[in-house]
């Protein structure tokens, strides 16, 4: 009788190790979109409110409270009443997304599909 060699079939593990790298880098890249979003809504929001009849208490509520603005941010931005408080509070969060650049590089040198 013929004994048939059952062999497992496994993934190598580089290539488990980079998908799970990879998953993790998208997963990274998202939460950056989301922040870079919840910010710019949260500046949109605060600029077509001048001129209007919206508090900076009914302002506040509108703001999303994901972005790298929270809480701090959000707060200098419901006190806004122009267009220099708007720009000061930009201007001063804008550093933080400097150690994003370098992942933001590698990743659109990579092959990494979603």
């Amino acid at each position: 009788m013929r004994h048939v060699k059952r062999s497992c079939h496994r993934a190598p593990l580089h290539f488990l190790l980079w998908r799970y790298v990879s998953s993790f880098i998208i997963f990274i890249i998202i939460v950056i979109v989301i922040q870079f979003e919840a910010d710019r809504r949260a500046f949109i929001i605060t600029i077509n409110s001048f001129g209007t009849e919206l508090s900076r208490d009914d302002r506040f509520k509108l703001y999303p409270r994901c972005g790298k603005l929270n809480p701090d941010g959000l707060h200098a931005l419901s006190r806004a009443d122009d267009y220099e408080q708007v720009k000061a509070v930009a201007e001063f969060y804008s550093v933080s997304i400097i150690w994003q650049i370098p992942l933001l590089v590698i990743c659109a040198h990579s092959d990494i599909s979603v």
